[in-house]
């Protein structure tokens, strides 16, 4: 008997966006820092103070690489993401956002802790991906885009 899944569609994406910042979100973002560093000194926060001086160190360490390219791969006995088999009976539903340039498919799992699988679709056919998922997970019906997902990506963090 086999027990390796039979893979129905695969591919290569990042699970998300690289995004671009400009000269302005780099002004916009000393700004605010020192803006807070000021504020917090003259309330005596000084605590804070540290954390805002930190912060864009921070935030440059951690966002100067790219994201990491991730491999998908829907199979007859589950969904795969990099090599972890999610089986069809653990995922709740499933939903594909379309931003300026790309896909993002989203799968939510039956154990909410877990969160939610995310990784976009590439170059392979949104509508492709959809229909094969169908067959498995039933669909987030009016499904949009989180409302701290949607600030990460408009700050561009």
């Amino acid at each position: 008997m086999d027990t390796h899944p039979h893979t129905l569609l695969s591919w290569t994406a990042k699970a998300k966006v690289d995004h671009e910042r400009g000269n302005l979100w780099y002004v916009i973002g000393g700004g605010f820092c020192g803006f807070m560093i000021v504020y917090s000194i003259l309330t005596a926060a000084y605590t804070q103070v540290i954390v805002f001086l930190l912060l864009p160190g921070a935030l440059m360490i951690i966002r100067r690489a790219s994201h990491k390219e991730h491999t998908a791969a829907i199979t007859d006995a589950g969904f795969m993401l990099d090599g972890a088999l999610t089986p069809w009976n653990d995922l709740d539903e499933f939903w594909i956002l379309r931003g300026s340039d790309y896909f993002e498919l989203h799968i939510s799992q039956k154990n909410s802790l877990k969160g939610d699988i995310l990784i976009q679709t590439g170059s392979e056919d949104p509508m492709q991906v959809r229909d094969l998922l169908l067959t498995y997970v039933k669909p987030g019906i009016g499904k949009k885009e989180r409302i701290v997902d949607a600030l990460i990506r408009f700050c561009k963090l």
